[in-house]
C-alpha cells in the first residue's frame, strides 16, 4: 500500500511526462533554444581562443574601399581547391603576421577567385595563385618569393626610401653591407633633394623598382649642399657642380670600382638615361674571381642591358696572366663579338666540377637561357662557331633507357628529344611532368590508356607516338613552366614552330583522344581510335580552341 505522499509524487511525474508528450513540438523548442545558446557560447570560446587571422578576407564589395584606404596592398587571387594555394596559406599568414610585427605599410590580403569571379577576371586571373601588388590604388604583378621570409623582405625592400643621405664613412661601412646590395648610386653636391638632379635619380629607382631591380642597388644622395643659401646651392648645382657615380662592389679590377655617369656638356641628368646606364654598368666586359653570387643568371637584366651572351670560363683560379684568360681579354674588346657578348670569369658556376670548361649562355628570346658547351681550349673559334650560326646548344639529359617504351608511353630524354619528338614524319604528344607532381599521377593511368589505343593502330611508332619526359631531369627546346605540359608536335616541317599545346581542364582519355585525333596528320577521317570506325573530324573543335588561344597571347594556367 502506497503511501498518500509517494502516490502524489508519481502522479506529478506522471503529469509532467504526458504534458511533455502532448506538446513536444514546444519542449523540442525549449531544448533547441538551449542548444543553440551552449552552441553560441561555444562558438565564442573557439573565437576566443583561435589566434586572429592577419589576411584580410576582400570580397567585390569591399575589395576598392580596402585598397584605397591602404598605401600599400598583396592582394592573392586562390581557389579553395588549388594545391598550390594550400602551400602558400600559412606562409602568407605568417609574412601577414610578420610585417605586422614590424608595423610595415603593407597589408596582405586574399580573395576566394571561384566565388569572385568578377573581381578575378578584372585582373586578368588565368591561374592559381595569382598575387597582384597595390600602391597607392595602382597595382603592377607581384614577383616576389612565396614563403614567409621571402615576401616581407620584398614587401619591405619596397617601403624604404628609394634614395637616403649618406657621408663616405655610411658608404663604407652601413650600405655597402646591407645584403643583397651590389650597386651603390651615389649623387653628389646636390642642391636639395628637390633639386631637378636629386628628382632625377629618384625617378630613375623608380623606374627599377618598376623592373624589379630596385633589390640590388641602393642610392644616396652624398654632400647636399648647405640650405641657408638656396639660391647659391641651386648656381652651384646649375655649374657642374653635381656628380654622380656608381660603385660597383663585386668588381675583380680597381679601374671597374667606380664609374661616373656622363650628362654631356650640360651635365644633364634624365631618369631614363640613368637608369638604363644603371643597368648597363651591371654587366661589364671582364670581371675578376668568383662571382658566383653577380647577375649573369638575370634574363631580364640582359634583355635591357641590351646583352644577348655571356661567355663564361668555368676554372678556378685563373690568374690574369693565364692565357685563357688573355684570350678572353681580347674576346671582350673584340667588336664584333662586344656589343651584345659580356665575358665573366666562374659567374655561372653552381658545382665543383662544372658541365665543360667554356659555358657560353645565350639570353636572345629573354626567357629560358640557351647554353652551349665548350672543353677545348680554342675558345676563339667557339665563339666564332656560335655567331656563325654553326653550333647546337646543350642540354641536360637522363641516359637514353634500353626499353623505350613504360607501359606503351614512349619514354623521351634530353639526348633524343628532338631526334623522335620532331620527327617530321611522326605526331608525337608529349607529356612533361615532374616524378613528385600530384596532377601528374592523377594524369598516368589516362595518357597510359590513350597509349595503349595508340599502340593497338600503330604499334611500331611509325606514324603517331604517346610520350612522356620527365622535366626535371631533362631539357629540350620545350619551355616548361608548370606540370603537367601537353604538347603535340604534328607530322609536319618544322614542327616545333607548328606545336599545339593542350591546355584543357579536362584531362581524361577521351578528351585527350580527341585532341590528338583531330590535330594528328596521320590519323586520317577514316579512323577512330575510340572505336574503329570512320569518324568526321570536321566536328572537332578542340585544336581550334588551342590556336585560337595561342593566337591571342593566351596564359596557361600554372598548376
Amino acid at each position: 500500500m502506497l503511501s498518500r505522499p509517494r502516490k502524489f509524487l508519481i502522479f506529478a511525474a506522471f503529469w509532467t511526462w504526458l504534458t511533455r508528450a502532448e506538446d513536444g513540438d514546444d519542449a523540442k523548442e525549449v531544448d533547441d533554444e538551449l542548444d543553440d545558446d551552449d552552441d553560441k557560447e561555444f562558438a565564442k570560446e573557439v573565437e576566443a581562443d583561435s589566434p586572429k587571422e592577419e589576411v584580410v578576407a576582400l570580397t567585390e564589395a569591399t575589395f576598392q574601399d580596402f585598397v584605397k584606404k591602404n598605401e600599400r596592398v598583396v592582394v592573392e587571387f586562390y581557389a579553395p581547391w588549388c594545391g598550390h594555394c594550400k602551400q602558400l596559406a600559412p606562409e602568407y599568414e605568417k609574412a601577414a603576421k610578420g610585417l605586422k610585427a614590424k608595423k610595415a605599410k603593407t597589408k596582405l590580403a586574399k580573395v576566394d577567385a571561384t566565388v569572385e569571379s568578377k573581381l578575378a577576371e578584372s585582373h586578368s586571373v588565368s591561374g592559381y595563385p595569382t598575387l597582384v601588388y597595390y600602391v597607392n590604388g595602382e597595382h603592377s604583378e607581384y614577383t616576389g618569393p612565396r614563403d614567409d621570409s621571402g615576401i616581407q623582405k620584398w614587401v619591405m625592400a619596397r617601403e624604404r626610401d628609394l634614395v637616403m643621405e649618406c657621408d663616405d664613412e655610411k658608404i663604407t661601412t652601413e650600405i655597402a653591407n646591407k645584403e643583397g646590395v651590389k650597386f651603390i648610386l651615389v649623387a653628389s653636391n646636390l642642391a636639395s633633394k628637390k633639386s631637378g638632379k636629386a628628382v632625377a635619380v629618384k625617378k630613375a629607382m623608380q623606374k627599377l623598382q618598376g623592373m624589379d631591380k630596385q633589390d640590388n642597388f641602393l642610392a644616396c644622395y652624398h654632400s647636399l649642399l648647405p640650405s641657408s643659401d638656396p639660391e647659391e646651392s641651386a648656381k652651384k648645382e646649375d655649374e657642374k657642380m653635381a656628380t654622380l657615380k656608381v660603385i660597383r662592389k663585386n668588381a675583380g679590377r680597381p679601374d671597374d670600382k667606380e664609374l661616373k655617369f656622363d650628362g654631356g656638356k650640360k651635365n644633364k641628368w634624365a631618369a631614363g638615361k640613368i637608369s638604363d646606364w644603371l643597368l648597363k654598368q651591371a654587366v661589364w666586359p671582364l670581371i675578376g674571381q668568383d662571382t658566383r653570387d653577380g647577375w649573369y643568371s638575370d634574363a631580364k637584366l640582359f634583355e635591357t642591358a641590351g646583352v644577348k651572351e655571356v661567355l663564361s670560363l668555368q676554372i678556378e683560379d685563373s690568374g690574369v696572366d693565364d692565357p685563357l684568360m688573355q684570350k678572353l681579354v681580347k674576346l671582350a674588346s673584340d667588336k664584333k663579338y662586344s656589343k651584345t657578348m659580356k665575358v665573366a670569369v666562374n659567374s655561372l658556376m653552381t658545382d665543383p666540377k662544372p658541365e665543360a670548361k667554356f659555358v657560353l649562355m645565350n639570353y636572345k628570346n629573354g626567357a629560358k637561357p640557351l647554353k652551349y658547351l665548350h672543353d677545348a681550349d680554342d675558345v676563339d673559334k667557339f665563339v666564332k662557331d656560335y655567331f656563325d650560326g654553326k653550333l647546337k646548344p646543350s642540354y641536360k639529359s637522363a641516359d637514353v633507357p634500353k626499353d623505350p617504351y613504360d607501359k606503351d608511353v614512349r619514354v623521351l630524354v634530353g639526348k633524343d628529344f628532338e631526334r623522335v619528338a620532331l620527327d617530321p614524319k611522326k605526331d608525337v604528344f608529349v607529356e612533361f611532368y615532374a616524378p613528385w607532381c600530384g596532377h601528374c599521377k592523377n594524369l598516368a593511368p589516362e595518357w597510359e590508356a590513350l597509349a595503349r589505343k595508340v599502340r593497338k593502330f600503330d604499334p611500331k611508332g611509325d606514324k603517331v607516338i604517346v610520350a612522356k619526359m620527365d622535366a626535371t631531369e631533362n631539357e629540350s627546346m620545350e619551355e616548361v613552366t608548370g606540370f603537367p605540359t601537353l604538347v603535340l608536335y604534328p607530322a609536319v616541317k618544322n614542327s616545333f614552330k607548328k606545336k599545339i599545346a593542350f591546355s584543357g581542364a579536362a584531362r581524361k582519355e577521351a578528351d585527350l583522344l580527341e585532341f590528338l585525333q583531330e590535330g594528328a596528320v596521320n590519323i586520317g577521317d577514316e579512323v577512330d581510335l575510340s572505336s574503329g570506325k570512320s569518324v568526321d573530324k570536321s566536328k572537332f573543335n578542340m585544336v581550334e580552341r588551342e590556336r585560337a588561344r595561342k593566337k591571342k597571347g593566351g596564359k596557361k594556367e600554372e598548376l
